[in-house]
C-alpha cells in the first residue's frame, strides 16, 4: 500500500493538472479560432473609405452625363484599391496582423504596394473634383493647387530622391524592432506606423505612374531608377529578416503568437517582404516600360507624320515608305523589341539576387 501511494499521487497530480490545463487549452484554441472571423468596423477607418467612393462614383456620374466616362479600367482600378485597404485594415488579416509577424508583413505590402498603385494607377483627381461639392470645386480646390506654402511643402517629398527616401525609410524605421513592438502594443503609434507608410506610397507611386501633374513630369528613366532602387532595398530588408537568427520582434509573444513559433514567422514575414513584395516591383517595371514603349510610339508617330507631310510638300513621294504608318510600324518594332529586352533584362537581375541571397545563407546576422 505504501508502495503504490507515490504512483497513486504522482497520477492524481497529472489528472488534476491535465484538468487545469485543459480549459486554458481550450480558451486559447478558441479565441484563435476567432482570429479568422475578426472584422472590426472601425468609424476612423470605414467612414472616410465609403466616403471617398462615394465622391468618386458621383464624379463618374457627372462624366457620363458629359459624355467623357473615362476607361473603365481605370474606374475599377480605384474602387478595387478602396476594397484593398478596407481588406488591410477592418477583416481578420489586421486582426491576425496583430498576433503574427508574417500577417503584418502581408498587411503591410498590401498598405505600401497594392493599394496605394491600384488608386495612382486610376488617376482620379479629375473624377474626384468632379464628385465634390460646387463650394469645394470652385473654390477651395483652386486655392489649394496655387497655394504657394502647399507647394512649398510638397516639394521635397515629390522630388524622386524625396520620394523614395520617404516610401523606403518608413518600412525600414518600423521594421526596427524596438520601434516595431511598441506599434504592435500601443493602438496610436499603430495608426502612426500605418499613416506613414500609406502617405510615403502614395507619393512614391504616384510619381511613378503620374500622368497628370503639377509637378514637373518624371523621365521614364526616372521612374524605371526610383522603382529599381526601390526594388533593392526591399530585397535587402526582406533578406535580412528571412536569413537573420533569432527572434527579434518579441512583442507578438506577449500578446500570444499562435500556430508558429517566433523564428518561423518572421522568416515567412522576411519572404513575403522579400519575393511577393519584391515581385510587384517587377510588375511595376514592366509597367514602365510598357507605358514608356506607348510613349515614343505616339512620339514618333507625331514625328513621321510631320515629316511625311514635308516631304511631300517639297515634292519627295514615291521613292520613301508609302505612308507615315509604315515609318511608324518599322520604329514600333523596335519599340516592342527595346521593352522586351528590358523586361527580360529586369527578370534575369531579380533572379540573380535572388540566387545571391540563397547563397549567402550561410551568413548569420
Amino acid at each position: 500500500m505504501v508502495r503504490l501511494l507515490p504512483p497513486a499521487i504522482a497520477a492524481v497530480s497529472a489528472w488534476c493538472a491535465l484538468a487545469a490545463a485543459a480549459p486554458a487549452a481550450a480558451h486559447e484554441a478558441h479565441l484563435e479560432a476567432q482570429l479568422w472571423t475578426a472584422w472590426h468596423f472601425d468609424v476612423g477607418v470605414i467612414f472616410p473609405a465609403l466616403l471617398i467612393a462615394a465622391v468618386y462614383v458621383a464624379g463618374l456620374r457627372r462624366r457620363r452625363r458629359g459624355g467623357s466616362p473615362g476607361r473603365a479600367w481605370r474606374h475599377a482600378a480605384f474602387l478595387s484599391g478602396i476594397v484593398v485597404f478596407l481588406l488591410a485594415l477592418v477583416s481578420p488579416i489586421d486582426a491576425i496582423g496583430d498576433r503574427l509577424f508574417s500577417a503584418h508583413q502581408g498587411e503591410h505590402m498590401l498598405l505600401r504596394i497594392v493599394a496605394p498603385a491600384l488608386l495612382v494607377l486610376a488617376a482620379p483627381q479629375a473624377t474626384l473634383i468632379l464628385g465634390g461639392p460646387e463650394t469645394i470645386r470652385r473654390k477651395v480646390v483652386p486655392a489649394l493647387v496655387t497655394s504657394n506654402f502647399l507647394r512649398l511643402v510638397y516639394a521635397p517629398f515629390a522630388h524622386p530622391v524625396g520620394a523614395l527616401l520617404f516610401f523606403a525609410g518608413a518600412a525600414y524605421v518600423w521594421q526596427i524592432p524596438s520601434l516595431h513592438d511598441r506599434a504592435v502594443l500601443d493602438g496610436g503609434v499603430h495608426t502612426l506606423m500605418h499613416v506613414t507608410m500609406i502617405a510615403g506610397s502614395l507619393i512614391f507611386w504616384w510619381r511613378i505612374f503620374e500622368i497628370r501633374t503639377a509637378a514637373p513630369a518624371l523621365t521614364h528613366q526616372t521612374r524605371l531608377m526610383m522603382l529599381w532602387l526601390a526594388l533593392l532595398a526591399n530585397m535587402l530588408l526582406g533578406a535580412w529578416t528571412t536569413l537573420k537568427s533569432g527572434v527579434l520582434y518579441v512583442a507578438y509573444d506577449a500578446l500570444g503568437r499562435p500556430w508558429l513559433s517566433g523564428a518561423t514567422d518572421e522568416q515567412i514575414g522576411g519572404f513575403i517582404i522579400w519575393v511577393p513584395g519584391s515581385m510587384m516591383f517587377v510588375i511595376a517595371i514592366i509597367a514602365v516600360i510598357h507605358n514608356w514603349g506607348r510613349y515614343e510610339e505616339k512620339v514618333q508617330g507625331r514625328r513621321s507624320s510631320t515629316r511625311l507631310r514635308l516631304l511631300l510638300k517639297a515634292g519627295v513621294g514615291p521613292s520613301l515608305p508609302d505612308t507615315g504608318a509604315e515609318m511608324l510600324a518599322q520604329q514600333k518594332f523596335g519599340n516592342r523589341r527595346l521593352a522586351v529586352g528590358l523586361a527580360v533584362f529586369s527578370l534575369g537581375v531579380l533572379g540573380a539576387v535572388f540566387a545571391l541571397g540563397i547563397l549567402t545563407k550561410t551568413i548569420r546576422f
